[in-house]
């Protein structure tokens, strides 16, 4: 697992990106293993990082990357 220490979120972004992650876990035909969930938490932190709050765009963006190097 990547180390993300060095990043810093408020509450509201923390809340957003919470919701996020279980939204994309939900979505998924059948229980993930920790590493899809691992994954799908990293590439909603980057969004987050880079300003993106909406949780239906965080959530989309991480099953659309997921998917993407899941078929690479």
């Amino acid at each position: 697992m990547k180390d993300f220490s060095y990043m810093s979120f408020s509450s509201d972004v923390i809340a957003a990106a919470t919701s996020a992650l279980h939204a994309a876990v939900n979505s998924l035909p059948e229980p993930p293993s920790a590493a899809y969930v691992n994954r799908l938490a990293g590439i909603i932190r980057r969004a987050a990082k880079a300003g993106e709050r909406n949780i239906t765009v965080l959530r989309t963006i991480a099953l659309l990357e997921l998917q993407s190097s899941a078929q690479s």
